[in-house]
């Protein structure tokens, strides 16, 4: 009846849980206590300490720091002076560093000089410090 085809469906939904709780070979998965590891990478004219100041003053570090480790990489170069207003109104103190060296304005578009070191860098940095879940930048 009505309800043997109930209970049926119960315990059909319960081992459909069971499996997909199950990794390839049969083994339970455990759960994980790892947390996250999300790589930061700033933007120009910032550094990883300016980063994380953003990320404090936004909430993001209390709000997910017991699931994410963030990782803060500064790049290569450091900027020129000055800088961009903003950014020395609000960090006077911190490093200002950049991914590339400079910029070349070229009648059909813009070279970013030193752009494979900054990307060399940032490879060295997955080597080194990774594996990450994720990029954060």
């Amino acid at each position: 009846g009505l309800s043997s085809s109930s209970s049926s469906s119960q315990a059909q939904a319960r081992g459909v849980a069971a499996m997909a709780g199950k990794e390839a070979g049969g083994h339970a998965q455990q759960p994980t206590t790892r947390r996250a590891r999300v790589l930061c990478l700033h933007g120009y004219e910032n550094s990883a300490e300016i980063m994380r100041k953003q990320l404090q003053m936004a909430g993001w570090i209390d709000r997910f720091g017991a699931n994410c480790e963030f990782v803060f990489v500064s790049a290569p170069f450091e900027s020129d002076e000055p800088v961009t207003p903003i950014v020395q109104k609000f960090f006077p103190d911190d490093p200002k560093r950049q991914w590339f060296q400079r910029m070349e304005n070229l009648p059909n578009g813009v070279r970013y000089v030193g752009l494979g070191k900054g990307l060399a860098h940032i490879a060295h940095v997955f080597d080194t410090q990774g594996p990450f879940d994720g990029v954060l930048g």
